[in-house]
């Protein structure tokens, strides 16, 4: 009834949506996110582990993709056309390189990880995690009051906060699928 005798639906409806910072955070996220043009990178084929002297037709990709993202010079990538599809020791290096900068273990094999990583975050799944975490944010009392307790199960983090300034964190332990922490709001009486 008040939006169909609303002179404004479009400000009541804007009026609807959480007024926490971190929803609007999310939403910008989203928006950043939905703004991206996907890459016209070829995806990177998956197959069998790669270690130092095998051969692998990815392995040239592979020299390709490093070479292209600065983890291997022009002097490095200059090989034998015999041995172009071998994992060599310099390209290894350049891989342990690609690793660590990855945040990957650094193994110097081409792995499933290397490929995971190679062919970017699944920007589907990405906008999936953030939709329902606007959603979970969407379900937080409008008010949570001047000073105010968070946990961040998926961080491990309680904040307190008092006016909207970090008072106090600390890590903290969460439950396991078998046996989930709860999640719910409620008000302090002491």
């Amino acid at each position: 009834r008040v939006l169909a005798y609303s002179p404004y639906p479009a400000a009541y409806l804007q009026g609807l949506a959480p007024s926490h910072p971190a929803y609007r955070a999310l939403k910008e996220e989203l928006a950043a996110l939905s703004a991206d043009k996907p890459s016209n990178a070829e995806p990177f084929p998956e197959g069998k582990r790669v270690r130092i002297g095998q051969k692998d037709v990815r392995v040239l990709l592979l020299r390709e993709r490093l070479s292209k993202e600065g983890f291997l010079s022009a002097l490095e990538n200059d090989v034998a056309d015999d041995k172009i599809i071998v994992l060599d020791k310099t390209l290894a290096k350049a891989l342990k390189r690609y690793q660590d900068a990855k945040g990957i273990a650094q193994t110097s094999n081409l792995a499933p990880a290397n490929v995971k990583a190679l062919n970017g975050p699944d920007v589907t799944e990405q906008r999936d995690k953030l939709i329902s975490s606007m959603e979970r944010v969407r379900w937080l009392p409008k008010d949570l009051g001047q000073r105010h307790v968070m946990v961040n199960q998926a961080s491990y983090r309680v904040n307190v906060l008092d006016q909207g300034k970090l008072v106090w964190a600390s890590n903290v332990i969460v439950g396991k699928p078998l046996t989930q922490t709860s999640v719910f709001s409620d008000t302090f009486e002491t």
